[in-house]
């Protein structure tokens, strides 16, 4: 059975990858700084060299297509606790309070609010006014 690694090695600094507890009772994932010495104490010396290894940091925020590691780096950017549905029809009847939300906001302009989330979601990394 293999267990999968919490640590992850960037440049020549460890980290721990841990979820941290929310007040919400939901979950976030954090990178703390870890000791060599400590992941050898605990796990032995052999255990280092299996840790992941990456050149550095990066932050490509990405919703559809999410990578946690981008060309050698290990991305930050962390990837949304949900997927789109492909669901077809009347979204009134499936999220009326949400669309209600949405409405409140936008106001008369509720289709190009809802461009507009759409955009986000898909191109996080597009300019947007």
């Amino acid at each position: 059975m293999s267990q999968k690694i919490p640590y992850i090695r960037v440049g020549t600094t460890y980290y721990k990858v841990i979820e941290k507890p929310l007040i919400s009772g939901d979950k976030t994932s954090v990178l703390v700084r870890w000791n060599r010495e400590t992941i050898v104490s605990d796990h032995g010396k052999t255990y280092v060299s299996n840790v992941p290894k990456f050149d550095g940091f990066c932050c490509i925020p990405e919703h559809l297509n999410y990578q946690q590691i981008v060309q050698g780096f290990y991305n930050i950017y962390n990837e949304i606790p949900f997927h789109p549905s492909s669901e077809t029809g009347d979204l009134k009847c499936k999220i009326p309070f949400s669309l209600n939300f949405v409405a409140h906001i936008f106001g008369e302009q509720l289709e190009m609010g809802l461009d507009y989330l759409k955009i986000l979601l898909q191109f996080p990394t597009q300019i947007l006014p």
